[in-house]
């Protein structure tokens, strides 16, 4: 038996590193003072959230 909030909760998270990582990955020549890579995961979360509510 499946626990869905267990899953979800891996969905959620595995988005945000896959957010992170990307953004570290593609946008860490910006010279700003603070990191990109949580603005990433952030995002990612988000993205996460949105598919687990939906799948």
């Amino acid at each position: 038996m499946k626990n869905t909030n267990i899953h979800k909760l891996r969905v959620i998270v595995g988005y945000a590193l896959i957010g992170s990582v990307l953004t570290g990955a593609l946008l860490s020549w910006i010279p700003i003072p603070f990191d990109l890579r949580i603005i990433g995961a952030s995002v990612g979360a988000l993205a996460g959230t949105v598919s687990s509510h939906w799948a």
